[in-house]
């Protein structure tokens, strides 16, 4: 079951970067992911500031052995048409035609008010791309609980170590295969300032708790955008 997840969304799952003026070199920030035939994409919102020039480097064939770091990559420019921080969602386009082999959003975008604690899943993402891991991971959990954020957004708890890197990337219920949310990133038991470092590595900030956004709250951008059907 999670081999058809990472068959069906590895390929579409994508490294999001910031690229320079002449769209020539990157710089990684986070992961994304294809959600329909026209080149939008998805991701987490906190990865991001409004007026980066961003780009999307396309993922490599999941299937074949590939170097860590990314000899050559496929890459395009997007522009930010839909943006909601409370959320933590964000819709990008890319700036030429893209055509994607893709059904509609309705077929492969799931519901997570609908979804059962202990329900298993997979998430795709780049763990550690901005220190040379360009290539796709896939992941298994499950859903250990349901939550809303103090701003009363929807969010799905995993019983995993999300690494820096996978946030932006889907989350899917392995059942369905359908995506459910989006990865938001990990508990911190110390909060976002590590209580010490040991050879540059930071501590006090690993846990086995980690979060995605339902994936609603990108539905609702897709709508405002015309592209949800």
């Amino acid at each position: 079951m999670l081999q058809r997840v990472a068959q069906q969304y590895g390929n579409i799952t994508s490294m999001l970067v910031t690229l320079d003026k002449h769209n020539k070199s990157y710089n990684f920030i986070a992961s994304a992911f294809a959600c329909g035939t026209a080149g939008y994409f998805l991701t987490s919102a906190h990865t991001i500031k409004p007026h980066d020039n961003l780009g999307i480097m396309i993922s490599r064939e999941i299937n074949t052995f590939q170097t860590t770091k990314a000899e050559s990559l496929e890459g395009f420019a997007v522009t930010l048409v839909g943006f909601d921080p409370i959320n933590d969602v964000a819709l990008l386009k890319a700036n030429e035609k893209l055509d994607f082999n893709m059904p509609s959003p309705s077929a492969f975008l799931g519901d997570e008010t609908a979804i059962k604690v202990g329900t298993s899943i997979g998430y795709l993402g780049y763990p550690y791309g901005s220190q040379g891991l360009e290539t796709v991971k896939i992941s298994s959990s499950i859903i250990s609980s349901k939550i809303l954020t103090s701003n009363g957004t929807r969010a799905l708890q995993l019983d995993s170590s999300v690494n820096d890197g996978n946030s932006g990337g889907p989350l899917i219920d392995i059942a369905s295969g359908k995506i459910i949310g989006i990865i938001t990133g990990r508990y911190s038991p110390s909060g976002p300032t590590p209580v010490a470092f040991i050879g540059g590595v930071p501590l006090g900030q690993d846990s086995n708790i980690s979060y995605a956004v339902g994936i609603s709250y990108a539905v609702d951008l897709m709508k405002d955008e015309g592209i949800y059907v």
